[in-house]
């Protein structure tokens, strides 16, 4: 973060997403304590698991004050638009949650959370912002497309492929207020990722607003 000027970065725990949540979510606490001010955790928890998850959230949120959710259901097998995911994202709202950040892919990368799936659960609970990670990867046009129909939906920039013009046709169709700047680090590149918003061929205000202006206001910062 500091070779490549980033002041705070969201983050959440893969012990969480692949194994234990609860545990993960509290190892991550500990170690952002390490390092006040840097880090914006995100809490993570398993739908299927609803009473344990809903206790989850409830402590994430109201005893350490964390802001919003992390999703990965194709590394947890239930599709992003289940009546599960959906409970759970209502009952979010209730607590405070701000935002719920999802995997999404294409048919290989994230057969359980396709852009159009992920805009199923926008359209579901309007009442929170949904970060569309990754941008649908190999999907991403369908990903504009769906957040352009449902404006609670935010378009996330992580992916270990530069796509030609993914970017500025963001921006021109949805505006840059609803693109977000992530790395997906430590699977992905933090330079590469920088890059494609850097030189995008967007205004430096747009550039601004995607590299910290749009999740520091989604999040109430």
């Amino acid at each position: 973060m500091n070779e490549y000027g980033i002041d705070k970065a969201c983050i959440s725990s893969g012990l969480s997403i692949f194994y234990d949540f609860s545990a993960g979510n509290l190892e991550l606490k500990r170690e952002v304590e390490k390092f006040p001010g840097r880090f914006i955790p995100f809490c993570t928890v398993h739908p299927r698991y609803e009473e344990e998850a809903i206790e989850e959230l409830r402590k994430c949120v109201k005893e350490w004050g964390w802001k919003a959710i992390k999703l990965h259901p194709q590394i947890g097998l239930y599709p992003i638009n289940s009546i599960s995911v959906y409970s759970l994202a209502h009952q979010a709202v209730e607590l405070g949650f701000k935002a719920i950040l999802t995997h999404s892919g294409s048919i290989d990368t994230g057969s359980l959370c396709r852009p159009h799936m992920v805009a199923e659960l926008a359209k579901e609970c309007p009442d929170i912002t949904i970060i569309m990670g990754h941008m649908g990867i190999q999907e991403w046009f369908d990903a504009i497309e769906f957040a352009e129909e449902q404006d609670n939906i935010v378009l996330e920039t992580s992916g270990s492929i530069g796509r030609y013009g993914q970017i500025e046709t963001a921006v021109k169709t949805i505006g840059a207020e609803r693109v977000i700047f992530g790395t997906d680090f430590p699977y992905n590149s933090i330079p590469m990722n920088l890059s494609k918003v850097r030189d995008a061929d967007i205004s430096e205000a747009d550039k601004g607003l995607i590299l910290g202006r749009n999740i520091a206001r989604i999040l109430v910062l």
